[in-house]
């Protein structure tokens, strides 16, 4: 199986992304009932709603859809689905905010030991790991790992030498 470039997956999601804000403002297209303007009219009005609204992540704009569906009269104009798609889109990034600020409060203080392995450094890393939840428990024990390996790695060396 050949893997995908970057550049490929990048117009991948570009693609997946435009179908998705496609399907929603058809799907308010359906709901408003919009015979007055042609095919080709239509095209040229989804392509430029998905093009404005294309900053914002398609789950926000899902649900902006979904809001308007219930209080909105006519198709919508791409100013109200922003006056919905704002506030939503900063309480998200306020909820993962908060998120981030909980796990750094909850994330266990242990001293960068990077620098200085040994096997005593190792063991007692081991030992305070087992006493932490997860995900934190993983975290150290690859950084145990690693230290392992650097240390492999440099007994190695000092035996070439």
């Amino acid at each position: 199986m050949v893997e995908a470039t970057q550049d490929e997956s990048e117009t991948l999601n570009a693609k997946r992304r435009r179908n998705s804000l496609l399907t929603l403002l058809m799907t308010l297209q359906l709901h408003f009932g919009t015979e007055d303007k042609t095919k080709a009219e239509w095209k040229i009005i989804l392509e430029s709603y998905v093009s404005a609204l294309s900053r914002w992540p398609v789950g926000v704009v899902s649900e902006a859809c979904s809001r308007y569906l219930f209080f909105g009269k006519f198709f919508p104009k791409i100013a109200d689905l922003v006056e919905i798609i704002e506030p939503l889109h900063q309480s998200m990034l306020e909820a993962e905010q908060r998120r981030i600020d909980m796990q750094t409060r909850t994330a266990p203080r242990i001293e960068d030991h990077s620098r200085d392995w040994t096997p005593e450094v190792i063991k007692k890393m081991k030992t305070d790991a087992a006493e932490l939840s997860e995900p934190w428990r993983t975290i150290v024990l690859r950084a145990v790992s690693a230290g392992e390996k650097e240390m492999e790695k440099a007994d190695g060396s000092m035996q070439e030498l």
